[in-house]
């Protein structure tokens, strides 16, 4: 069976990955906000356990995502920070990509997912079976629409979803190793269940470590391993026994997800509270931000009815049905269900090989005509159009982009306002706001109610606190001056006021 060739398929991750972390602006919302917090870290005015913006705490996110960004900023002062910032950013979206290849390929080679083999012989080797179908569970994921702009962000969600990628690639190594597991393989799983929690997801880490343990455990008793001279554990490695290993894990997992995530993860919002429209809203994004992968999933679904407990099935499933409970539950509901996609590439990879015996008269024709072999065909036309509009609408509309998506031109326009050398009072702006202004505007930011801000001559002030804002500033001292607004968004201004008096 042939596979997609190499240099193909790494053509495709770079022309998706490179766009979109070169040459724009951070974009509002979360991005601005993330890049802020990690040039506050640089700059030493934010703790490293305590995430901020100007003093005001980042909520429901680990610290990990923004320490990587300000060891880097750190690391390269020769280049733009917003660039040192993206790097680790884009090794974690690789990483992603890299990690959904090898999880589609190990459960591919599991006897479960193996295909018939023929009477008279002549089907697929175990290992390029794998290897096609892998490519395709990779194309699939570079399809999906829902991936390309939240994954290129500085954001802690792109961090997330690498951990995920990489402990559902854990978990298939656990499922593939029989009574035994390797050291290394033991060594991934607590890596990448550490670095989920310190990206702000505690309780994902432990729903999906806990589900897919279990569902791992019960693949080695069920099935025979199949033997693969490249999966073999190295001589030097000494594997342990699986069962006391996975109750330590699931005791230390619980542990940290307790004491970590308490103090990270808000209520979750009651399901009856939702109407009927967010409901409607929901089920939009479902349809477009897993596109094409969904349809895919539900013939995968159908076709292997039967061996919904088998790995290849069960572990990506429990990452699909935890994304979207954490998707139902969360506020940021594209932001939470980003965290399924790699399991819903996995499942729709599975369904390739079944659709092409859904016609008896064409299988025939499939399986001994020229092109039997390539079952990733199906998925290369939409991630190629994916890739290409993404990266057409990356280079070519770039500037459009940064003009609607950026803060960029409202900063610069308050930053003409403001004299050179003196600091600006803020009230009521978002971290997103303040990010933007100190960074593309270069000012020099103080909150209202702090001792220097006595001696700034400007002050910005969101209309949403302005009503209020006699309360925390003696306006006799103030005189408006300006509104300024973004051009794309004639609701979101900010208003200019310019000291008097002395």
């Amino acid at each position: 069976m042939r596979r997609l060739p190499r240099l193909a398929l790494i053509l495709f991750c770079v022309a998706y990955v490179l766009p979109g972390f070169l040459g724009r602006e951070p974009w509002k919302v979360a991005d601005v906000t993330a890049f802020g917090v990690m040039l506050e870290m640089a700059a030493g005015h934010s703790g490293w356990w305590a995430p901020q913006v100007l003093g005001i705490a980042v909520e429901e996110a680990g610290p990990l995502p923004y320490w990587l960004g300000a060891v880097f900023i750190k690391l390269l002062p020769f280049v733009s920070p917003e660039f040192a910032a993206r790097l680790p950013f884009g090794l974690l979206l690789a990483l992603t990509l890299v990690s959904t290849w090898y999880t589609v390929y190990h459960l591919a080679r599991l006897p479960a997912a193996q295909p018939v083999s023929f009477a008279f012989g002549g089907e697929a080797s175990p290992k390029d079976y794998a290897r096609a179908v892998a490519d395709a569970g990779l194309l699939a994921l570079l399809a999906c629409l829902g991936l390309a702009q939240l994954s290129h962000e500085t954001t802690p969600d792109l961090a997330r979803l690498a951990m995920v990628a990489t402990l559902l690639y854990a978990a298939t190594r656990l499922a593939r190793s029989g009574a035994r597991v390797s050291g290394r393989t033991l060594a991934l799983w607590g890596v990448a269940c550490a670095a989920l929690v310190l990206s702000g997801a505690p309780w994902i880490a432990l729903l999906l470590g806990t589900g897919w343990l279990l569902l791992a455990q019960l693949a080695n008793r069920r099935s025979a391993v199949l033997p693969d001279s490249d999966w073999q554990a190295e001589p030097a490695e000494r594997p342990s026994r699986v069962p006391p290993v996975l109750v330590a894990w699931g005791l230390l997992a619980l542990v940290m997800a307790l004491a970590i995530g308490l103090g990270q993860v808000p209520p979750p919002h009651p399901l009856m509270q939702r109407s009927a429209m967010e409901w409607g809203n929901w089920g939009q994004l479902l349809v477009w931000f897993s596109w094409p992968a969904w349809p895919l999933v539900l013939w995968t679904l159908w076709r292997w009815r039967r061996q919904l407990l088998s790995p290849h099935v069960a572990l990506p499933l429990w990452s699909v049905l935890v994304g979207l409970a954490d998707s139902a539950l969360s506020d940021d509901r594209d932001r939470a269900l980003l965290l399924a996609l790699p399991a819903f590439a996995a499942l729709a990879a599975f369904a390739l090989p079944t659709l092409r015996r859904s016609v008896a008269v064409w299988l025939v024709s499939w399986r001994v005509g020229r092109h039997r072999e390539a079952i990733w065909k199906s998925l290369v036309l939409p991630a190629a159009g994916a890739t290409l509009c993404w990266l057409l609408l990356m280079t070519l509309w770039l500037p459009l982009l940064n003009h609607a998506r950026s803060y960029g031109p409202l900063s610069r326009s308050v930053a003409a306002l403001v004299p050179t050398r003196t600091c600006v009072l803020v009230d009521g702006l978002s971290q997103a706001q303040i990010a933007a202004l100190q960074y593309h505007g270069q000012l020099d930011l103080q909150r209202t109610g702090t001792g220097a801000a006595r001696a700034c001559q400007t002050l910005v002030v969101s209309p949403a606190t302005q009503p209020t804002l006699d309360q925390r500033v003696d306006l006799t001292h103030w005189a408006f001056k300006a509104t300024v607004f973004r051009l794309t968004d004639n609701k979101e201004r900010l208003l200019v006021y310019r000291r008097v008096g002395g």
